[in-house]
């Protein structure tokens, strides 16, 4: 059998991607050319089609609606900046402190995008 790539999951929306970083093992960072920024994860349940069927070769037949993936990302964050993203990075700014997406754009910004503390 040849080495082969399978869609296993995808996004209801088509994006033009121009810039992505892993956030987790299932949470990605997206960036594409119309200026805006995603934060998409895997759900739970979809990790164990993967587990039952390690080779991938089901997802070539359980195809979804227009040919798409049979597992469909989660939406869990959109920001709109305004101008081309080029980069998206995670970093911290603080030594000790939480990680940060620090993205650069088009016409030379740098942004950063800092996740909210809560103490509930």
């Amino acid at each position: 059998m040849e080495n082969q790539l399978v869609i296993f999951a995808d996004d209801t929306c088509p994006r033009f991607t121009v810039a992505c970083c892993l956030l987790d093992y299932s949470t990605v960072c997206l960036a594409d050319k119309f200026g805006n920024i995603s934060i998409l994860r895997v759900p739970v349940d979809a990790n164990d089609d993967v587990e039952i069927d390690p080779t991938g070769s089901k997802g070539l037949w359980d195809r979804g609606l227009l040919n798409g993936a049979s597992n469909k990302c989660d939406l869990l964050s959109h920001f709109y900046v305004g101008e081309m993203v080029t980069s998206v990075q995670r970093a911290t700014l603080i030594p000790g402190g939480s990680e940060s997406l620090v993205y650069t754009t088009l016409s030379g910004s740098i942004g950063v995008l800092i996740p909210f503390a809560s103490n509930e």
